[in-house]
């Protein structure tokens, strides 16, 4: 694999380069070029429109790419309690049981 991008639009801040951990922690060479993109709403779609546009220039002869995003568990830079009161309160039906 020549390459590999990833995106995800909502990550922690502590995954700031989740795509060159991702190569890390998998059977990839180690030294595969990796790189994030972020783009809302478009975010894997944007990756493997950058690895194919690689491709198709010559600049790479294979690459993996992709993308994945989740606002369900959405990662807040406040400490775990708070994180937790606030996602409860997203999903609360009423204003009653936001308070």
């Amino acid at each position: 694999v020549g390459e590999f991008v990833a995106g995800a639009v909502l990550k922690h801040s502590r995954d700031f380069n989740l795509a060159r951990e991702t190569v890390l922690g998998s059977r990839l060479d180690a030294r595969t070029p990796a790189y994030d993109v972020q783009q809302a709403c478009g975010t894997g779609l944007q990756a493997v429109i950058a690895a194919a546009n690689k491709i198709a220039l010559g600049q790479t002869e294979s690459a993996v790419a992709g993308g994945a995003d989740t606002a369900s568990d959405a990662p807040l830079g406040v400490n775990d309690e708070l994180r937790r009161i606030l996602l409860a309160a997203r999903r609360a039906r009423t204003t009653a049981a936001r308070l």
